[in-house]
């Protein structure tokens, strides 16, 4: 399945992560995948490179940098394999 790919940058740790976001009625998930109503899916729906979004989670708040962002609209066959 093709899928969109976002790749954030976490800006107290500067560590780059990359997450291809799945609809959360896949079946099959690979390393990588997120759903669209996680935690990072539902932070970063909407948003365009350049954005600092802010992740909520139980334990803590993250701050990411999206730094790429393929859609499905505009990418090549090749960048959502």
């Amino acid at each position: 399945m093709k899928t969109p790919r976002i790749v954030v940058v976490d800006q107290e740790s500067e560590e780059r992560e990359s997450y291809h976001l799945v609809p959360g009625d896949s079946i099959e998930f690979e390393d990588g995948h997120v759903t669209m109503s996680s935690p990072i899916g539902r932070a970063v729906l909407g948003r365009v490179k350049g954005e600092v979004v802010l992740l909520k989670l139980p334990a803590r708040v993250r701050k990411l940098k999206i730094v790429e962002l393929v859609t499905i609209h505009d990418a090549e066959p090749e960048d959502l394999d």
